[in-house]
């Protein structure tokens, strides 16, 4: 069996949201960093990347994505190359 390596940088904050369901309420953790953790864990990932290797990779993704309106659509190794030629 082959194996696949995979990177995931999960960006943002983990709020503790409010549930209420007939009257009741309840604190529960939610937001993209929860759920997105949540389903990469599913998927059999793990981090390979330290602070610093993570945050070049926030840094030249969002570089790019704020050139082009719209969702993120370029190929990843252009993330790459940014790193190279910028840090």
């Amino acid at each position: 069996m082959t194996k696949i390596s995979t990177d995931i940088l999960i960006w943002g904050h983990l709020p503790k949201d409010i549930i209420e369901v007939d009257c009741n309420s309840y604190a529960s953790l939610g937001g993209a960093v929860y759920y997105g953790g949540m389903a990469g864990s599913h998927l059999g990932s793990r981090i390979t990347k330290n602070p610093e290797q993570s945050l070049k990779f926030a840094a030249a993704l969002t570089s790019l994505k704020l050139e082009t309106p719209g969702s993120y659509n370029l190929p990843l190794h252009q993330v790459g190359n940014l790193i190279k030629e910028k840090y």
